[in-house]
C-alpha cells in the first residue's frame, strides 16, 4: 500500500476524525450561526496592499500572521514528537522542487509551510508513526490532525494568537439535516 493510500485509510478511521482540528486567525465571534465568517478579511498573500475594513494590509502585517501559523505548526509537530514530516501529496506550482515522499524537518518545514501559505505549492504533510497531518484549505484555514489532547493543543494555538475550532459552536455544524 503506497503512502497516499495509507493516508486515505487513516483519514477514514474514527480516531483521525475525532482528532481533526481547524486553526485560523479569525476570531470565533466573527462567525454566524451557520459557521460562515462574516467579516471582511484578507485571505491570501496576494492581498498585500489591498484594503479590508478600511485598513490596508501591509507586507509586515502579513508576515507577522504568516509567522504565527508557521511557528504554531512547527510547535505542534515538535510537541507530537515528530522528527520530520513527509510530503504525502504535492502540487508544486512554482517548481520549488518538492516531491511526494520527501522528508521535511527544521527550517525546511518552515519554508514549505510559507510556500503553502503563499500559494506557491500545496502539500499534505504527514507523519504516520506519530499520527500527525497538516494541510491548508482556502482562506488561511489550517487543518491539523494530531494526538495531542485538545486542551494542550488549544494552549499551543492560543500562544500564537490563533484560534482552534472557531466554528465549533455554529448551529449548522451541530444540526443534522433532514
Amino acid at each position: 500500500m503506497n503512502l497516499e493510500e495509507r493516508i486515505h485509510r487513516r483519514l477514514d478511521s474514527l480516531y483521525w476524525a475525532r482528532r481533526t482540528h481547524e486553526i485560523v486567525k479569525y476570531p470565533p465571534e466573527g462567525y454566524d450561526d451557520n459557521g460562515v465568517y462574516c467579516r471582511e478579511e484578507w485571505t491570501d498573500f496576494s492581498d498585500i496592499g489591498k484594503s479590508f475594513g478600511g485598513v490596508v494590509l501591509t507586507r509586515e502585517e502579513y508576515l507577522e500572521v504568516e509567522n504565527r501559523y508557521v511557528e504554531c505548526a512547527v510547535e505542534i509537530v515538535e510537541t507530537s514528537q515528530c522528527k520530520y514530516m513527509t510530503i504525502g501529496y504535492v502540487e508544486d506550482y512554482q517548481n520549488k522542487g518538492y516531491r511526494y515522499k520527501d522528508r521535511i524537518n527544521g527550517d525546511q518545514l518552515r519554508d514549505v509551510l510559507r510556500d503553502i501559505l503563499r500559494n506557491e505549492t500545496w502539500c499534505v504533510l504527514v507523519n504516520l508513526k506519530h499520527k500527525v497531518q497538516i494541510d491548508f484549505g482556502w482562506d488561511y484555514y489550517m487543518h491539523v490532525i494530531c494526538p495531542l489532547e485538545e486542551t494542550r493543543l488549544r494552549r499551543i494555538v492560543e500562544s500564537h494568537n490563533l484560534y482552534l475550532n472557531p466554528r465549533s459552536n455554529a448551529k449548522s455544524i451541530l444540526r443534522i439535516e433532514e
